[in-house]
């Protein structure tokens, strides 16, 4: 049997995606809550026994730490300790995106390579660093992809519209029409986010000159050449929700009514929970997108098709127009397969940015476990009773326990001194519970990695002649860092 390019992808994604379906097995510890440390047994029930039996005191917990949060770069000494733990942590890593054995994903220099060989010439813009009215962490992102996304456009030879959903305030927006002289529509579900986008990109306008011609001057660029008249022209923005059967066409039409639509590229930086899969829907169903740049976060907020697992007292709200966002691929939705609540939690969270900062967790994370032993053993033992208790803004422990206690009105009955011993009591588990916590972080970055490969393959299943993933941001500054890009023929 003869397999084109696209097909022997398609399996070599089917089969990786079940490597990592077994991976994430048992999903009681992906979707388990550290709250639950004590009362679940979380350490004994999920963390592998050989690893357990490398820790037997304070110190073998500290050292364990050292060699999650140093790695490869941990002591030798420490290394051969922790040698079950050191394996596991590079057994986990083995089913990260970056790391996978079939290369599924390119760096932003191999997918400008990429460019070149299909032709598209990429446009380094102006090349300045632009950062008023941008925080460093939105100023890096917005630099590197409105750059990909012009070369995108300007490759086409066309007359193309750029529709950016989830727009917020417009700062991928602005970049685009100012820098790159590109017609704009920004749609935020916000209407005062939409307020504010339009008031940015003019104050941005009056002062776009100054600020490129004083980075031109640091930078030593000369005959830069700039030009915002019809600025505010080629920017428009919308106030409404984006579902995968919204009509692109029609709010388009509306704001620029004299030009044809027939050509549009939708992008999306940061598009939040559904609206990642709304715009891939979007441009697989939608025969005027021909090009897709999107960068999706808060999976945790992603509706799934699948799930079950709601908590006892919540009620699930989900606009009737959306439409479930996970699992998007056949291929998953054949197994009918389902994440959790607890499990896209994680995949939110940014293991690089603990790794490079050296971050413990905060302590209100024992103090909350060890409020929830208080609440099943001593306050309502026998009951099935869910607290929560959300942040607490606190001074030490018992400051902690006398605020909770009055949130739930019970009845704390400890004195200053019982309090501290029951914290001295456990300060072993207060050590435990974090090394719990980082080897359980190891597999955020496999349930990001499993719903990035949906979406990929979702795409790959439909027409799309070309589907990149590409890792586009710093993932210490940006921690969703890649973006799926797709052309049309």
């Amino acid at each position: 049997m003869m397999f084109n390019s696209k097909s022997l992808t398609i399996l070599k994604l089917q089969k990786q995606i079940d490597r990592i379906i077994q991976v994430l097995e048992p999903r009681e510890f992906v979707n388990c809550h550290m709250v639950s440390y004590f009362c679940d047994d979380l350490w004994n029930k999920f963390i592998p026994e050989n690893i357990r039996n490398e820790i037997n005191c304070k110190e073998d917990v500290d050292t364990a730490i050292e060699v999650f949060l140093h790695q490869d770069n941990a002591k030798t000494e420490l290394l051969h300790k922790h040698r079950n733990l050191y394996n596991y942590i590079n057994f986990m890593k083995s089913f990260y995106l970056e790391n996978l054995e079939d290369k599924f994903f390119h760096t932003t220099d191999e997918l400008l390579e990429k460019f070149h060989h299909l032709n598209i010439p990429f446009s380094s813009g102006l090349n300045l660093s632009i950062r008023e009215f941008m925080k460093e962490k939105k100023n890096h992102e917005v630099e590197i992809i409105s750059r990909i996304i012009a070369a995108l456009v300007k490759a086409r030879d066309r007359n193309h519209f750029i529709v950016d959903v989830g727009d917020g305030k417009g700062y991928l927006s602005s970049r685009l029409n100012l820098e790159f002289k590109l017609k704009v529509l920004g749609i935020d579900g916000n209407q005062q986010n939409t307020k504010e986008a339009e008031k940015r990109n003019q104050k941005l306008s009056k002062k776009w000159k100054a600020l490129v011609s004083k980075e031109a001057l640091k930078n030593n660029i000369e005959n830069v050449i700039v030009d915002t008249e019809m600025s505010n022209e080629r920017y428009k923005t919308a106030s409404s929700m984006i579902f995968a059967q919204t009509n692109l066409n029609e709010l388009v039409n509306e704001k620029f009514p004299e030009e044809a639509t027939n050509n549009i590229c939708l992008v999306g930086l940061h598009t939040c929970g559904n609206l990642a899969a709304s715009s891939l829907k979007q441009f697989v169903k939608n025969d005027s997108i021909k090009l897709l740049c999107n960068v999706g976060c808060c999976y945790h907020l992603i509706f799934e098709e699948f799930e079950d697992d709601f908590f006892d007292d919540e009620v699930r709200v989900m606009d009737k127009r959306d439409e479930p966002a996970f699992p998007m691929s056949n291929y998953l939705q054949m197994k009918q397969y389902k994440l959790g609540r607890n499990a896209r939690m994680l995949g939110s969270q940014s293991l690089d940015r603990v790794i490079a900062k050296k971050e413990l967790p905060d302590e209100s994370l024992f103090y909350r476990a060890l409020f929830e032993k208080l609440v099943k053993e001593k306050w309502f033992v026998g009951e099935r009773k869910s607290i929560k208790l959300g942040k607490i803004r606190h001074k030490n422990f018992e400051d902690y326990l006398k605020k909770g206690c009055k949130k739930f009105n019970i009845e704390l009955n400890m004195t200053s001194e019982e309090i501290e011993k029951l914290a001295e009591d456990h300060e072993y588990d207060r050590r435990l519970i974090n090394l719990n916590y980082f080897i359980r972080l190891l597999l955020s970055k496999i349930v990001e990695t499993l719903i990035l490969l949906d979406r990929y393959l979702y795409l790959l299943e439909s027409d799309t002649d070309k589907v990149f993933l590409v890792k586009i941001f710093d993932p210490v500054i940006s921690p969703r860092n890649h973006a799926i890009i797709a052309i049309k023929k």
